[in-house]
């Protein structure tokens, strides 16, 4: 273990990896300026008003995952040359195009499944959606050129300044509609900060209208990442219960909390992997990915187990409104470990390029997804929280099969990594579920006890030499 976490420090070294910890940075204040938001929402509206701003919020995320597809695109394109200026403002002119059709298509869907009062929150929250994507390009163009820090303080200043603004509207005026008037707010200045990006030339319709063309496979499989976050919420929108679709936000709001870390772990991660791969290198991007996944599955295996364990503790505190919430963020939690495993796995596949295997197992984890929620949605939102990991589960068993394919050694890190999670897990999802009802509580925390002695030993043997490559 102290292996992985020499290696977790000593990838940061790098010019290119500091630059990925600026992104890690980025993302997390920018996640961090929405989750918190929602801690006092969920404290503040009453549950009919506060699962139609979370009905709206997910609508809105969707969107927003699309958009994020044309920065992959840009990443991928934009290099030192005389075209870089051309290649912004044609990603910048699609994104325009695309989220201006996109906007009126949620919107229609709101008013047409969920009623007048979510879709006028998903209006409102819409105002944000085109600048804050035209602001994450400006931010592509500086991460390409390894600058991103000179943007970093910008954006945790505007996402500070957001996420206060949305807690003091939301506390004053007991309204979700200034909640996502403040997001969307926070949105534009965000934009307005970054503006002086704004390339001068290169605006043309044609070149943005073939973009669209040749980026589907991208925008679905960003949908379908985005999708198995939020279709719970849209399901239980249609078919659930008001407090059901609270409890299942709180819980996956506060479990996407941990997102953060999983994101960190990828901005450094990622270059890396590319780098090697670059070189032609496959078997130390191989080593880079077996260490990465370890690390990821291991940090989130230990926050899961023990916010699980302390859920009735910590929501009583956090989310009184919500205090059953418990069972559904031990399922949740365990899903999103399996997510911390596949952002390593799919770091890999879109280092290597592996397109059509990353887009595959995002849209089959999403067909798992909706398929498992709806079959599941009776049983409110603890089978909503289950069929996330069914989700999750798909999405990683396909990417994994596909990295296995091309590099069969793989198989067997992945599986020792598991080996050793798995009890963990175990004891926070029977812990979160029974909420300390019963003696299964107590046998649980006593199997933990005996999992982290076997942790240990694991990681001392020769099996645990494979973690230490």
């Amino acid at each position: 273990m102290r292996v992985e976490l020499g290696y977790l420090v000593g990838i940061f070294g790098s010019p290119a990896s500091r630059n990925s910890s600026g992104s890690a940075v980025i993302q997390g204040s920018q996640r961090l300026a929405r989750i918190l938001p929602i801690v006092v929402a969920a404290n503040v509206l009453e549950p009919a008003v506060f699962s139609a701003l979370a009905v709206a919020l997910a609508l809105t995320d969707l969107l927003r995952g699309a958009l994020l597809a044309l920065d992959v695109s840009a990443i991928r394109l934009l290099a030192p040359g005389t075209q870089r200026e051309e290649l912004l403002a044609t990603h910048l002119l699609a994104k325009v195009i695309m989220g201006t059709v996109g906007v009126v298509l949620v919107v229609a869907v709101a008013i047409l499944a969920f009623g007048m009062a979510t879709a006028e929150i998903v209006v409102i929250a819409s105002v944000g959606l085109v600048p804050a994507g035209m602001a994450s390009l400006f931010l592509v163009r500086r991460q390409v050129d390894l600058r991103l820090g000179s943007a970093t303080p910008w954006v945790v200043l505007a996402s500070v300044v957001t996420a206060g603004v949305a807690m003091l509207a939301v506390t004053v005026t007991h309204d979700a509609r200034w909640f996502a008037a403040s997001l969307a707010a926070g949105d534009v200045v965000l934009f307005v900060l970054l503006f002086r990006d704004l390339p001068l030339h290169g605006w043309s319709m044609g070149p943005s209208v073939r973009l669209l063309q040749r980026a589907p496979a991208l925008i679905a499989m960003q949908i379908a990442y985005i999708g198995q976050f939020r279709v719970g919420v849209l399901v239980l929108g249609v078919a659930g219960t008001a407090v059901a679709v609270g409890e299942y936000t709180v819980a996956t709001r506060v479990a996407e909390g941990m997102v953060i870390i999983a994101a960190a772990l990828t901005a450094t991660s990622y270059p890396l992997m590319a780098a090697a791969l670059g070189r032609g290198d496959v078997a130390h991007a191989g080593r880079i990915l077996d260490r990465a996944y370890a690390i990821a599955v291991f940090i989130a295996t230990l926050l899961v187990a023990s916010l699980s364990l302390l859920a009735p503790l910590w929501l009583g505190i956090v989310f009184p409104r919500y205090t059953g919430a418990s069972p559904s963020f031990a399922l949740v939690g365990a899903a999103i470990v399996v997510f911390f495993g596949s952002s390593q796995s799919t770091a890999f596949l879109n280092a290597a390029h592996r397109d059509r295997s990353a887009t595959l197992s995002s849209l089959l984890g999403l067909a798992a997804a909706v398929a498992s929620t709806v079959l599941l949605a009776p049983l409110g939102a603890i089978g909503v929280a289950a069929a996330r990991i069914v989700g999750e589960g798909v999405r990683q068993v396909i990417e994994l099969g596909a990295i296995v394919a091309a590099r069969p050694e793989t198989i067997v890190p992945v599986a020792v990594v598991w080996l050793a999670a798995a009890p963990v897990i175990a004891v926070g999802v029977i812990g979160g579920l029974d909420e300390w009802h019963t003696v299964w509580t107590a046998v649980a925390v006593a199997g933990g006890l005996v999992a982290t002695g076997a942790v240990v030993v694991l990681a001392r043997s020769r099996i645990g030499a494979v973690l230490r490559g």
